[in-house]
Order: C-alpha cells, then sequence, then structure tokens
C-alpha cells in the first residue's frame, strides 16, 4: 500500500511537474514571441510614420528640413540610430553626420537584398529595420532616375529585455514546487498583464497604420508595458506635431504660390494695357527725335526717355513669360552652338572691356531635345548676370560637359565677381526678387521655370568676394525617353 500510494503520488506529482514545466514553457515562450512581435510591429509603425514625415519634408526639396525631421526623430529614447542610404551601401544621411558619404556596414546591404527586414542583434540588443523610401511622383522633379529616393534604416532598442524574460524563465522553471497554485497564479499573470496591454498596442498601431495619428494608449502601469505605452504614446505626440509643421509650412507655400498666381494674372492685364500705348510713345519719340539738329540739348533727353521706354518694354515682356508661359518649341540642337553665339552677343556688350572670357566646351557632346531660342535666352541672362557683378573687370568661363553619371549634358557659368550671400543665395530663384536697382527679379525664376520644362536641373554655387558658379543640366535623350517611360535608373548616357 505504501508503495502503491508512493507510485500513484510519484506519478501525480512527475505528471503535474511536468505538465506544470510544459505550460510554463508555452505561457513563457508565447509571451516572449508575441513581446517580439510587438517590438517589431513598433519598429514597421514607426518606420512607416518616419516615411511619411521624410517624404513630406522631401517634397519640399529643402535639406534642411529633412536634417530637422531626422534629428526631431532621433531625440525618441527608443531609437539608437536613423540613417539613410543608398543601393551602393553609401550613407546619404546619418544622425551622426560624421558617417555620411561613408559606406554602410555591409549587414545592412545584405539584408536590404535579403527576403526579411527585420533583423535582432542579441549582443547589441537591438532590432534593425530596413525599407525603401519610394521615389513617388512628387518626388521625381529632384529624384528623376531613382527608383528609390534611398533606403532607410532604424537601429530600435526595445522597452522589454529579452534577456530578462530569460531569468523569468529560469525562475519560474525552478519554482515548479509551486504546482498547480503558481502555475495558476502565472496564467492569470500574464492573461491579465500581458495580453491585455499587447491587445491594446496592437490595435493602436493598426489605428496608426490606418492613418489615425491620434490614436493613443491607455497603461497605467508601471512596468515595461506601461513605459513602452508611454513611449508609444509620446512618439505619436512628436509625430502629430510634426505633421502639423509640415502642414502649416504647405499651407504658408500655398498661400504664396496662390498671391503670385494672382499677381501673374494681374501682371498679364497691366502688360498688354502698357504694352500697346508703349509702342505707340516710343514711335512719337523716334519722330520727335529725328527731327531735333544735333547738338539740341534736348535730343540727350529724347535718348534718355527712348532708354527708359526700353527699360519698360523689358520689364513687361519679363512680367508676361513670367506669368503666361510659352511652350517650349523642341528640336534636336548642339548646345555648344548655342553657347557660342550667346557668347559673341555678350561680349558685344558695353561692359565687357575689363572682362576676359574662356570657353572649355567637349567636341563629344551629343545632341539634345531643346527650344534654342529659350536655352539661349538662359544663358545670355546669366551672363548678363554675371558681366554685373564684376563692375571692374574679371573672368568669365563657360563649360561644357557630360556628367559622370552619363545621363546628363551640363554647362557651368562662373565669373570671379562679388559673389552671394547664404542668405540671398537661397532666394536667388524666388520670383520678384533682386538685389539689382534696375532688376525685375523674373530672370532667374524664368530660366529656372524653363529648365525643368526640359526635364532638367539649374543649381548655383558662390561664396562672397570669390565669385559665383551656375550649373544648368539637361538629360540626354535617352534618359527624357526613360524618365517618360517611368524608369529611374540609368544605364547608359
Amino acid at each position: 500500500m505504501f508503495e502503491t500510494r508512493t507510485k500513484i503520488v510519484v506519478f501525480i506529482t512527475g505528471v503535474l511537474v511536468v505538465t506544470i514545466v510544459i505550460f510554463t514553457y508555452i505561457s513563457l515562450y508565447q509571451w516572449k514571441s508575441r513581446i517580439e512581435k510587438l517590438n517589431v510591429d513598433s519598429i514597421r509603425i514607426l518606420s512607416s510614420t518616419i516615411v511619411r514625415s521624410l517624404s513630406y519634408a522631401m517634397e519640399k526639396g529643402d535639406t534642411s528640413v529633412v536634417r530637422e525631421t531626422m534629428e526631431k526623430i532621433g531625440e525618441e529614447p527608443n531609437i539608437s540610430n536613423l540613417f539613410i542610404y543608398d543601393e551602393k551601401g553609401e550613407i546619404i544621411r546619418s544622425l551622426d553626420r560624421e558617417k555620411e558619404g561613408g559606406m554602410i556596414d555591409p549587414f545592412y546591404l545584405n539584408l536590404y537584398f535579403s527576403e526579411e527586414n527585420t533583423a535582432y542583434f542579441p549582443e547589441k540588443k537591438l532590432y534593425t529595420f530596413i525599407t525603401p523610401i519610394e521615389n513617388k511622383k512628387e518626388c521625381q522633379s529632384c529624384h528623376i532616375n531613382s527608383g528609390i529616393n534611398g533606403i532607410l534604416g532604424i537601429d530600435f532598442q526595445p522597452i522589454w529585455s529579452i534577456s530578462r524574460l530569460d531569468t523569468n524563465y529560469i525562475i519560474l522553471t525552478n519554482a515548479v514546487g509551486i504546482l498547480i497554485i503558481a502555475y495558476i497564479a502565472i496564467w492569470t499573470i500574464i492573461s491579465t498583464f500581458v495580453n491585455k496591454p499587447v491587445k491594446q498596442l496592437t490595435t493602436m498601431m493598426e489605428k496608426v497604420e490606418q492613418g489615425d495619428i491620434a490614436a493613443r494608449v491607455d497603461i497605467e502601469t508601471k512596468d515595461e508595458f506601461g513605459m513602452l505605452g508611454k513611449s508609444f504614446n509620446s512618439m505619436m505626440d512628436r509625430v502629430k506635431e510634426m505633421q502639423d509643421e509640415i502642414k502649416e509650412y504647405n499651407d504658408r507655400k500655398m498661400e504664396k504660390i496662390e498671391r503670385l498666381a494672382s499677381i501673374g494674372q494681374i501682371a498679364t492685364g497691366l502688360a498688354h494695357e502698357i504694352r500697346n500705348p508703349l509702342a505707340g510713345i516710343s514711335g512719337a519719340i523716334d519722330v520727335i527725335s529725328g527731327e531735333i539738329r544735333i547738338g539740341d540739348p534736348n535730343k540727350e533727353i529724347f535718348s534718355e526717355i527712348k532708354v527708359q521706354i526700353d527699360r519698360i518694354r523689358k520689364t513687361v515682356t519679363d512680367l508676361l513669360m513670367f506669368a503666361r508661359p510659352s511652350e517650349p518649341e523642341r528640336k534636336r540642337i548642339q548646345i555648344n552652338n548655342i553657347i557660342r553665339e550667346t557668347l559673341l552677343l555678350v561680349q558685344q556688350h558695353k561692359d565687357t572691356e575689363k572682362i576676359v572670357f574662356g570657353k572649355h566646351l567637349s567636341p563629344e557632346l551629343p545632341k539634345l531635345y531643346l527650344d534654342p531660342n529659350q536655352i539661349q535666352q538662359i544663358l545670355l541672362n546669366i551672363l548678363l548676370n554675371a558681366i554685373q557683378a564684376m563692375p571692374k573687370g574679371g573672368e568669365l568661363l563657360v563649360k561644357s560637359f557630360v556628367d559622370d553619371d552619363g545621363d546628363f549634358c551640363s554647362v557651368e557659368i562662373s565669373d570671379t565677381g562679388q559673389g552671394i550671400s547664404k542668405e540671398r543665395m537661397n532666394r536667388v530663384f524666388e520670383p520678384f526678387y533682386t538685389s539689382k536697382h534696375k532688376g525685375t527679379g523674373l530672370g532667374l525664376s524664368i530660366a529656372k521655370r524653363i529648365v525643368e520644362e526640359h526635364h532638367g536641373r539649374i543649381s548655383v554655387s558662390s561664396e562672397l568676394g570669390k565669385g559665383t558658379c551656375f550649373k544648368i543640366s539637361f538629360p540626354l535623350q535617352k534618359s527624357v525617353v526613360r524618365m517618360k517611360r517611368g524608369e529611374v535608373r540609368s544605364t547608359t548616357g
């Protein structure tokens, strides 16, 4: 009887111990899996939100807004690192600016080309998540040759410590002597303090994925889930603040665009009202001036009136071009011929006596599909600006070449004039902005629009006291075809 009782007790005890150990292991495994899934979901939600925030900034073409957005996101306590790199592994943006321009760890590049986009480093206790930043239609004015604008990488430090879960597992498996009571207690704790907050967090994350950035979790506990909930709410508060700032910025831009559109309509009407009587006045001045004898003091007055009429006519023409630009009449041209013709015109200018002209034109340039008159207008405007920037003389150099990537033909116009300050350089392409007494502030704005209508790009670099360089780039014909087809990566020039 004693032996039977002992066997029964031993058997039942053994069964209970094995059962409790198995259930404890299963419960903890599920707990651990849910926490890991929660961390991965957090990273994906965060990545999706970050990509949307960065996309808003990128659409403005303002790198300072992109930088500010990354730095604000990087202030989150659970983000160890945030960086953007290209498909070759070059770091484009990073919270650590010293790493920009360098090469990414091969692991991140391999992770991008693999089927997985999430990895966990047990040694560093970090999750890494990568996702491509798609080249949307709004971004293609700046990123015309890329399938993606970059690859976003996030190193994320989870709230819940995996090592602590392992410690809990050891403690609980060593405490199997509590038997059924311990098991029931553990199951109750897991159901109450893990499943409930995990479900709440998952529900809120699904709402955020659907676009509800006002979603917040209500976890008042002081444990890890409470910390995770607090961090989630804090993160979404930051995201909402950033979206509000971006919306406010966009609203200001739209208001400015609408204001400029109204100005353009008014300018068109005024230009037509001014142009016709101006032609009559100019003709009358020519007739009267022709009847005045040489030496008459009034002849100089009429000559000055004629100069001012020409100035008004130039302003009216600029206003019409800005308010109602003409469609480009494209044909295949050799841009070097346009450069030579324009330089010949400019060298007849009265203020070029002390200026040394130079040109380095590549003889290997292919023909481009451009409007020759509009391209000459751009070159003439920039060359005259360069001449006016060197009242005491200097050097003016024009270069043409095919860019290293083989997709663009570029023209550089550089001078040794006064240069442009950083504050002014940010506004040189704005309509009606000018630092010249006689300028309308529309020349460079019109030039920028013409270049963009030709699928090109224009940029300026300058240093006060040393000079200014304008670079105009036009896509080669194959690149234009690829852009129209939606292809984004060039393989041939």
